[in-house]
């Protein structure tokens, strides 16, 4: 389903055994439709509302740190690409290069523990 005359986006759910019940009675707790109470869940759940303080942190920590080390990722690339620029190499020698390059970075797989 889609969007309907009122312009109201609409989507059939299928719940698992119980949980409708569930959301009919934290519906009921907070004076809400049914309708209102999954919007308003959905809406906490994506933006992180039902979270603690200390988890919100972590993830605004942890997104601080992904952006910073993509654009150290960034910048390595460029390096690296720069100084396979200056080899005295053919351009084939350098893709060849390049590639060896990708395929050892990004090809490990970390150890798990106890292996």
């Amino acid at each position: 389903m889609g969007p309907n005359r009122t312009g109201i986006d609409q989507f059939q759910l299928r719940l698992p055994s119980g949980l409708r019940e569930r959301i009919k009675s934290r519906a009921e707790a907070h004076g809400r439709s049914m309708n209102t109470e999954i919007v308003v869940c959905l809406e906490q759940s994506l933006s992180g509302e039902g979270l603690s303080e200390e988890a919100q942190e972590t993830i605004r920590r942890l997104r601080e740190d992904i952006s910073r080390l993509e654009g150290m990722n960034e910048a390595l690339g460029r390096t690296v690409k720069a100084f396979v620029d200056h080899l005295s190499v053919s351009d084939e020698g350098k893709q060849l290069i390049l590639k060896k390059i990708l395929e050892d970075e990004f090809v490990r797989i970390p150890a798990k523990e106890g292996e």
